[in-house]
């Protein structure tokens, strides 16, 4: 798996190898690696919550009884690895809904976003000015972070270069 990756990403492309497969013979095991690859889906598309990733983990460790077939050992253990190693960006994902690699199409911070050095969702606050919604336009912003207007004096304004709009 490449480094560069997303690793809800990378975990859901295992799955679908997996599952496809012709060592899938057992429809028990089946139903558990179908049922993480749904719940990854919602992750990787923001619909996921921190349910989700306790439900994979208990549906991990099914697929890791001592009495499993080798092929779903590996599996089980091809899974817990990534969750143990890369929890942290699993959790990016419910939490923020972002994907930081980029990689999860749905979640890609849009590029004004990436140049902002604060993080800010200018996409969402933009999109509530259109809509008259200026104080919440304002609790976006102050989402991360809350001294805009002094920040606002020094901004070099990098997301404007960015900007697909002006595009």
């Amino acid at each position: 798996m490449a480094q560069n990756r997303c690793p809800v990403n990378q975990l859901k492309d295992l799955l679908i190898q997996e599952i496809g497969s012709d060592d899938f013979t057992d429809s028990s095991i089946r139903s558990i690696c179908d049922q993480i690859l749904d719940l990854t889906l919602d992750i990787t598309e923001g619909a996921g919550t921190l349910e989700h990733l306790s439900t994979i983990d208990t549906l991990t460790k099914k697929l890791l009884l001592p009495a499993s077939p080798a092929v779903y050992l590996k599996i089980g253990t091809a899974v817990e690895n990534i969750l143990n190693n890369h929890r942290e960006s699993f959790l990016s994902h419910i939490e923020s809904g972002n994907c930081p690699s980029a990689d999860c199409g749905k979640l890609a911070p849009s590029p004004c976003q990436m140049a902002c050095p604060a993080g800010i969702d200018v996409p969402g606050y933009l999109s509530l000015i259109a809509q008259g919604k200026d104080a919440r336009a304002i609790d976006v912003i102050r989402r991360d972070n809350p001294l805009p207007w002094v920040c606002g004096l020094v901004c070099t304004r990098p997301c404007e270069t960015e900007c697909v709009r002006s595009r």
